[in-house]
C-alpha cells in the first residue's frame, strides 16, 4: 500500500529532526517519495491529526512540539513502541547482591573521580 510505503520513510526522515524544527516542503518530500504531492499531503495531515506536526499557514510545515510535552496526551513508553509495531520488553542484565557498605563505598568513588584498585 503506498500509503504506508511513504510513512514508513516519512518516520525515518521525521527521526532526524528536533521538536519545533522546519521539515522539507511537500514538494521536495514528493519528489523525494516519488509520489503525488496530494498523496503526501494526505499522510501529513494523519501527523498533524495525531499530533506530530504542525503546520504554520505561510511558513511552512514543523516537528511538534506536544509531542515531547508532559501532557495528557503523551503515552507511555510501552504504548508508542507498540504503536510502532514493535514489542516493548525488559531484560535483566546483572543481578548480584552487595553490601551496602561496599555499595555506598563505590559510589564515592566514583563520584570523586576515584577508582578502587
Amino acid at each position: 500500500m503506498i500509503s504506508m510505503k511513504i510513512r514508513a520513510e516519512l518516520d525515518e526522515l521525521l527521526n532526524d529532526f528536533y521538536p519545533g524544527e522546519k521539515i522539507p516542503s511537500e514538494r521536495v518530500l514528493s519528489e523525494r517519495f516519488g509520489v503525488a504531492r496530494m498523496t503526501l499531503r494526505h499522510t501529513i495531515e494523519t501527523y498533524i491529526l495525531e499530533g506530530k506536526l504542525e503546520r504554520r499557514p505561510g511558513s511552512g510545515t514543523y516537528i511538534s512540539n506536544q509531542c515531547y510535552s508532559l501532557s495528557a496526551r503523551c503515552r507511555s513508553f510501552s504504548s508508542e513502541m507498540q504503536s510502532r509495531g514493535l514489542e516493548p520488553e525488559n531484560k535483566l542484565l546483572v543481578s548480584k547482591i552487595i553490601s551496602a557498605d561496599n555499595a555506598a563505598g563505590t559510589l564515592t568513588s566514583e563520584m570523586s573521580g576515584a577508582t578502587k584498585r
